[in-house]
């Protein structure tokens, strides 16, 4: 996995590499492909710390998703564009997992602020699930 999958240059796994062509690594991932090798611990102590910092910069966050707490962090599941043809999407669960990823990986304080983003939709939405977060965000016109 090491060798075929694993990006240097951004430090994160890759999702697939091109069997054919130019043989290319995917190398903007999921939050799953992030979380997954964390909590099956095939990643060493440096590659989780550097998959978890590309969650920091690469991957973005909900702006203003509740302006009772502050230091919350929502994640969208990726950072492809565009988002109706991508696995760009808002998932409570992903956000969830990679919550985990940074307890288990000892940061602490961003598993808190992605943990309490999470519970933002489950307090909000109508109904817990898929779906909840984007309900939310249309019901006040924020992106």
């Amino acid at each position: 996995m090491n060798e075929q999958l694993w990006n240097a240059d951004t430090g994160v796994f890759g999702e697939v590499k091109e069997r054919f062509g130019y043989g290319r690594l995917n190398a903007a991932p999921d939050l799953s492909s992030i979380y997954t090798p964390v909590d099956m611990g095939i990643a060493t102590d440096e590659q989780v710390y550097q998959m978890m910092r590309f969650t920091d910069y690469a991957v973005p966050s909900v702006a203003n998703l509740d302006k009772i707490w502050d230091n919350i962090d929502f994640k969208y599941s990726s950072n492809r564009l565009p988002e109706y043809y991508s696995s760009d999407g808002l998932y409570v669960e992903e956000v969830m997992n990679n919550a985990l990823a940074y307890f288990e990986n000892g940061q602490r304080e961003m598993g808190m602020k992605q943990f309490r983003a999470c519970l933002v939709p489950l307090m909000k939405g109508s109904s817990a699930g898929q779906g909840t977060v984007q309900h939310i965000l249309k019901s006040r016109f924020i992106k």
